[in-house]
């Protein structure tokens, strides 16, 4: 259980990290 939330964070880090990637090239671009 404790792994799957740890891994669940893990995700979602990586999609806000992602996210905030994708926003970060808008801007530049924009």
């Amino acid at each position: 259980m404790i792994i799957f939330f740890f891994l669940q964070s893990k995700i979602f880090i990586a999609c806000v990290l992602m996210n905030l990637l994708i926003a970060l090239c808008c801007f530049h671009f924009c």
